[in-house]
């Protein structure tokens, strides 16, 4: 049994001083800042606020008592605090993050360090106001309890940070203009993060992803880290790792182990025969089982045998499969915005980097292969297609229940992350480049997606309660 973590109810507290004053975390000052726009998808119900805190005689309870009624219920008078919500690193805005304040400035409930089926709707903490971050990673909270000491959390899954404003004022905005406020944790010192499992691979080094999010090198281990540290390296067959990284195969042919992790990220390792051919049908079964129970997988290029030769309906999902990694061209791609995420995905490629080029809504990708043709749409998401193939999709499970009932997710990215010239070894991560190429800010976007609860990625997100 992994020990809890060390971050439960953490209270972070961060001051900002200007100048004689001292103003609220992050520089809290709707003085000196203006407001920095609206939060979830920019509707009203996007900036909800949250009637848990009123007690069983009808009065108010914890920090709901500190909700102040400003200007006869005018939404410009109302208490808020704005910002950004980042990465770990600090720079990359994140999409669909929860951002809440609870009804106690006491400890939050701790976070389940088992597998677990996190369905869109609630979030614990019982928040007294509650909203999510729209597609630049902005949100405006509203009806915030005014007062000094007023906890903050943001949470994408059991990826979660509580701050603590020194100051909210009320009736006016509160801007947070500092992003080491507004991250999320970079390690367990700072907060809540996932258990995951990286698969290494010898033509992706998808690793080296991870350090450019901001993730702390002492975070990272193999499995005999597996109880204190929060990324854990397997090594597939002639693939780069760390130093005592155990094999690929012990982590997909046993079940209990994959249901150490909250997510496995599989690089792809050039070929597809390392997949326990001779055990094929226990092992796919195995991880459509992880899923089912709550598993996140974001899985590249020859890693589509979880997909196609899955337990049914699982094969139906690649329409037109053709397997072996055939290269595409490197132009013609483009966001499938038949869906409102579609639409968030392309939005914030756009913002979260604007030096990449998206002429006409289209953008580039090298290499990108073409292993199907596109998804079941009945069965599956489109992500990111072209005329004759999909190249990012996903899809939720078990399949056998409703697309609500759902409690895990697999992700699949057909291309490659980094090349191999990022090198993962016994100095990871010295050997990986800081720089994120177009290839990268797309892994980001649905690394980060694969955390958040799990719903219909057809519809709009849920604002939790």
């Amino acid at each position: 049994m992994r020990p809890a973590l060390l971050s439960f109810g953490l209270v972070f507290v961060i001051a900002i001083f200007f100048g004689a004053g001292a103003v609220a975390c992050g520089g809290v000052n709707p003085i000196d800042y203006p407001d920095a726009g609206a939060s979830g998808d920019g509707s009203d119900a996007g900036r909800r606020g949250h009637d848990s805190g009123a007690g069983e005689d009808g009065g108010c309870t914890g920090l709901a008592c500190q909700q102040t009624a400003c200007g006869d219920g005018d939404p410009a008078t109302d208490t808020t605090v704005s910002g950004v919500v980042y990465a770990p690193n600090g720079t990359t805005p994140l999409y669909n993050v929860i951002v809440f304040v609870p009804t106690s400035t006491g400890p939050l409930p701790p976070l389940s360090t088992d597998l677990t089926c996190d369905q869109c709707g609630t979030v614990p903490g019982s928040p007294v106001t509650v909203t999510t971050t729209d597609a630049t990673g902005h949100f405006t909270l509203s009806h915030v309890p005014a007062g000094n000491s007023i906890p903050l959390v943001m949470q994408l899954g059991k990826w979660r940070r509580q701050v603590v404003l020194r100051t909210v004022a009320k009736c006016t905005d509160n801007p947070i203009t500092d992003a080491n406020v507004t991250r999320l944790p970079k390690n367990q010192s700072e907060g809540d993060m996932p258990h995951i499992a990286i698969v290494t691979g010898q033509c992706d080094t998808v690793a080296c992803e991870l350090p450019k999010l901001g993730i702390d090198s002492s975070e990272y281990g193999t499995a005999s880290d597996i109880d204190t540290k929060k990324i854990i390296f397997y090594q597939a067959t002639g693939s780069g790792a760390p130093p005592g990284a155990a094999t690929a195969q012990s982590l997909w042919s046993d079940e209990s182990q994959l249901k150490k992790f909250d997510a496995v990220v599989l690089g792809c390792n050039c070929t597809q025969d390392a997949l326990l051919p001779a055990r094929a049908d226990a092992v796919y079964e195995g991880m459509a089982d992880y899923m089912a129970q709550g598993g996140r997988v974001l899985s590249l290029d020859f890693q589509y045998p979880w997909t196609e030769y899955g337990p049914a309906p699982m094969p139906s999902i690649m329409q037109g499969f053709v397997g072996g990694a055939p290269t595409l061209a490197t132009t013609g791609y483009s966001i499938d915005e038949t869906h409102p995420k579609g639409k968030a995905a392309k939005e914030w490629l756009m913002a979260a980097d604007p030096t990449k080029t998206y002429a006409g809504g289209q953008f580039s990708l090298s290499p990108a292969f073409g292993n199907f043709g596109h998804v079941d749409s009945s069965l599956a998401t489109s992500w990111v297609t072209s005329s004759a193939n999909d190249i990012v999709m996903s899809y939720t499970m078990p399949l056998s229940k409703d697309a609500g009932q759902r409690c895990g997710k697999m992700t699949y990215f057909d291309g490659h992350v980094a090349d191999t010239s990022e090198v993962v070894n016994a100095s990871f991560p010295v050997g990986c480049d800081a720089t994120f190429t177009q290839q990268s800010m797309l892994f980001t976007f649905f690394f980060m997606d694969m955390f958040s609860c799990i719903q219909d990625d057809t519809a709009a997100p849920i604002v939790p309660h």
